[in-house]
């Protein structure tokens, strides 16, 4: 029974850690992010555009950092 127990401990814990596909975009696809960040101007990863994000990893924790203080207030 506890070999049962294992082998389906073991089935589970390769199922959440498979390897995820990526649902980002490629570039000149609808969603590919900007070439420079919207708040600054400043250069976007190419990562962070195939996500499809608008601003640098910089201005987004800027943008957290205020939105978790103004949450606090």
């Amino acid at each position: 029974m506890e070999d049962d127990a294992q082998a389906h401990e073991l089935k589970e814990w390769e199922n959440r850690n498979k390897p995820r596909l990526s649902s980002g975009f490629k570039p000149g696809e609808p969603g590919y992010g900007p070439p420079e960040c919207m708040q600054c101007g400043g250069d976007m990863p190419d990562i962070r555009r195939g996500y499809g994000y608008r601003v640098c990893t910089s201005c987004q924790e800027r943008l957290e950092l205020r939105s978790i203080s103004a949450q606090r207030r």
